[in-house]
């Protein structure tokens, strides 16, 4: 079996140990510096609006369907402005909308 690690923050010698001291070879190359987002920030920098509910999928939340779980959507910093607030309180914090996706890989590939 060959198992390959790409990560810079697993402790090659744990895992070497807990397979025998097999061997290990390092690639070195670029690091690169990891930024860390939150669903806020991907909103507020796409300017994604969600879609509206279909209409059988309301129904089935108002009938209880879902967890009565509080959503945590609601939770907002006010470093956020209305508008994400407002979407924030749209979404589901069970399910991320492929809408949403999207629309990130767009923002994305206009950096470039």
């Amino acid at each position: 079996i060959r198992v390959i690690l790409m990560s810079a923050t697993i402790d090659t010698t744990m895992f070497c140990e807990y397979f025998f001291n097999c061997p290990i070879i390092e690639v070195y190359g670029r690091t690169y510096p990891v930024e860390e987002y939150f669903l806020e920030d991907c909103i507020q920098m796409t300017q994604f609006v969600p879609p509206l509910k279909d209409k059988k999928r309301k129904d089935k939340d108002e009938e209880g369907g879902e967890d009565d779980d509080a959503n945590c959507n609601l939770i907002c910093s006010d470093e956020y402005g209305p508008e994400t607030k407002r979407c924030m309180a749209q979404l589901n914090e069970k399910e991320t909308p492929f809408e949403l996706i999207e629309a990130l890989l767009k923002y994305i590939e206009t950096l470039n």
